[in-house]
């Protein structure tokens, strides 16, 4: 399961995947380990105070959780989404 939320979270910066997350209902309380729940909860607020136009940087997310390793997400988020909600 830490795999898919990685695999989630690393989507977080990515405006497009951001948003099908939030819009197909990823909520944080879908994510067992901790720190990526805190993640996206902070990347949904990052994106909605900016209006949804400018999604977190790589950077910014891990800087704002630096035991984060992004990885490049291989596996569709609309899928993701509904194993994270199972």
């Amino acid at each position: 399961m830490l795999d898919l939320e990685l695999e989630a979270v690393s989507s977080l910066t990515d405006l497009k995947k951001l948003r099908v997350l939030y819009d197909l209902g990823v909520r944080p309380e879908h994510f067992k380990e901790p720190v990526f729940a805190s993640a996206v909860e902070w990347a949904f607020e990052y994106v909605k105070a900016d209006g949804w136009q400018t999604p977190p940087t790589p950077d910014s997310l891990v800087k704002m959780f630096p035991s984060i390793v992004l990885n490049e997400p291989k596996e569709s988020v609309t899928w993701l989404a509904g194993e994270l909600k199972k």
